[in-house]
Parts: C-alpha cells; structure tokens; sequence
C-alpha cells in the first residue's frame, strides 16, 4: 500500500504479518491498522561526576523523557529514556548512558532536545 499527500514524503506500508482481511471470523480480521514505519533516535547522555559543579551526587533514580524538535519546528512526542537492561541504573554521577527510542514523527534535521524530569529528583 502505498500513500502520498501533496507535500512528501511518500510512505509504504507493508502487511508485513500477511493479515488476511474478511468479514467472516474464520478467514481472518475485520480490521487491519498499517502505520508508517517508526523513526529511531539514539540519544547519548553523560551525568557529571561526583563532586562537579559542587553536586556532591548527581544523577536521578527518576524517569528522565526527551523531545526531539526538528529545525522545521516538527517534534516527537515526549519519549522515555529506558536502559536496554532492567539491571542496569542509568544517571549515576560519572556515567554515559545511551538510548535508543522510536516515534513515529521524523523531524528531520535535529534542531534541539528537550529533557524532562519525572519526579522531585533533580539530574
């Protein structure tokens, strides 16, 4: 399936699980969703050490989130940074910590990225 509107891009959508589409139960699903592809964003933070900037600990246990705004003002949603692994705390003084999240809105060229704080903590 392939769509375009009269500003690009174009996007094809692929029923990459082969879905059978019917009215009747036993042949497959009423309904079939087909959403663009999502966009990828690696984000790469480093926390201050100990003792920097005259924290003596810095870094979170809270939720950090980032938006990704493109030059053109397009921005992704408000994304969660969440480490690849449930036994590794990321935001401790001293660390660099890479993410990787998914939106659906390509932004095109990175302008700025804003950092929120889930919590009372501070980063």
């Amino acid at each position: 399936l392939d769509i375009s509107s009269p500003s690009p891009p174009k996007y094809r959508f692929i029923n990459a699980d082969h879905t059978l589409i019917s009215s009747g139960w036993f042949e497959g699903k009423s309904s079939l969703k087909m959403c663009r592809p999502k966009q990828q964003y690696v984000i790469t933070t480093k926390t201050a050490p100990k003792y920097a900037y005259g924290h003596t600990a810095p870094g979170t246990n809270d939720n950090v989130y980032a938006t990704v705004i493109g030059k053109k003002g397009i921005s992704t949603n408000r994304m969660k940074l969440v480490p690849s692994s449930i036994f590794y705390d990321p935001f401790t003084a001293g660390a660099t910590d890479t993410f990787t999240v998914e939106d659906y809105f390509d932004v095109g060229a990175i302008n700025c990225v804003q950092f929120d704080i889930g919590g009372k903590d501070s980063w």
